[in-house]
């Protein structure tokens, strides 16, 4: 069977198969190989693993991926025929994929079984927001391969140079032809080491010793901080419940932990290896 029959692809045009959609009720087979069903939700799931493939959104596009499930199932049947679903290594890799499409669902249904609740979310909200001050800083810092350049360059600077200049001769990073600006940010959006020395500048100051990142030294100038106006929940809604799953996973997954076996088997004792006779 090299094509799709005409009935075939027309059915699946028609159905525009979604996996939930399709996981609701029965699904309805598309095409049968070797007597086995293949269904829209198979097809519905084979278009998810395959991202955002803009190509299946088209009628040829969607009559061409149908063939690759039907090539992949004729493949995967004559693999069986073949015996390799009985090698060790083919074994494992299913058993592997087995286990991560049977952990992607554990967690999905817990999510769904224990949504984040209004109260949790209200809760994040004033904690993260309203409660927590904010600070956001607008700098500029000059990025140098070593600490004697950036040494100089504050030399310089205590001589009268301009910040804004120098950056724009000397500095290796990006910001390099904006004269080092960084515009607005949080710290915590900086490496550690940016950061905190950031957050001991006075405003219109600069650093008088070097700050080194794993991106190199960095001469740094703080000219203006301010407190940004607590944003609408509505705004960062998203965000709190996204944050909230990760933590809800998280603690899923300590309480599933607590109640598994796992046993950490040994290598196996090596030989032990006789001294050669001495000479």
């Amino acid at each position: 069977m090299r094509k799709l029959v005409p009935a075939v692809a027309l059915a699946l045009i028609a159905t525009g198969a979604v996996a939930e959609d399709a996981a609701e009720s029965t699904p309805r087979t598309l095409v049968k190989i070797n007597d086995k069903p293949i269904t829209e939700l198979h097809y519905a799931l084979f278009r998810n693993q395959r991202g955002n493939d803009q190509e299946a959104n088209t009628p040829q596009g969607q009559i061409a991926l149908l063939n690759q499930l039907v090539n992949t199932a004729m493949l995967a049947d004559q693999a069986r025929a073949e015996g390799l679903d009985k090698n060790p290594e083919v074994m494992a890799a299913v058993d592997v994929a087995s286990l991560r499409v049977l952990a992607e669902a554990a967690l999905r249904n817990y999510l769904k079984t224990h949504p984040v609740t209004d109260e949790e979310l209200q809760q994040a909200y004033q904690k993260t927001y309203v409660d927590a001050p904010r600070t956001e800083y607008k700098a500029r810092h000059i990025l140098v391969d070593s600490e004697e350049k950036a040494r100089e360059l504050i030399k310089q600077l205590d001589a009268g140079a301009d910040f804004a200049t120098l950056a724009k001769a000397n500095s290796t990073g990006p910001t390099g032809p904006k004269g080092g600006d960084l515009g607005w940010f949080e710290a915590d959006q900086m490496v550690p080491p940016f950061a905190e020395a950031l957050k001991k500048l006075e405003k219109g100051k600069y650093g008088k010793e070097p700050t080194q990142t794993r991106f190199g030294w960095h001469v740094i100038l703080l000219e203006d901080q301010r407190t940004p106006p607590v944003p609408a929940l509505a705004d960062v809604r998203q965000d709190l419940i996204t944050e909230l799953q990760r933590e809800h996973v998280t603690a899923y997954m300590a309480e599933v932990r607590d109640k598994t076996k796992i046993e950490i088997q040994p290598p196996p004792a090596q030989p032990a290896v006789e001294a050669p006779p001495a000479k």
